[in-house]
């Protein structure tokens, strides 16, 4: 079903869209949509919708953010434990170390 909005309410939605990437950018206006689906529209409400989505977006960009830090950090302890043990045997080998 269609959502009526006045010219001022659609502009300010686009507004808040405007900088997101184009594939965020979709996933917004949707998820934007469907909180506004159901809902008395008046300016209050898309704001409270635009506020709303915003932090869900800002949230799920920071849990992805964080995850791409673990991976990374994921990444640099297996290097530096593959050096550590490299290190090790060459010791061992080297200085005759059993």
């Amino acid at each position: 079903m269609p959502i009526s909005l006045s010219d001022s309410q659609l502009d300010i939605i686009t507004r808040h869209a405007e900088p997101l990437l184009p594939i965020d950018r979709d996933k917004y206006l949707h998820r934007v949509a469907s909180l506004l689906h159901g809902v008395e529209i008046g300016d209050g409400a898309v704001n409270h919708v635009l506020e709303v989505g915003n932090i869900r977006l800002r949230l799920k960009r920071e849990q992805s953010e964080f995850a791409a830090l673990l991976r990374l950090i994921g990444s640099y302890m297996r290097y530096r434990f593959a050096a550590a043990i490299a290190v090790s045997a060459f010791s061992m080998t080297c200085f005759g170390v059993a």
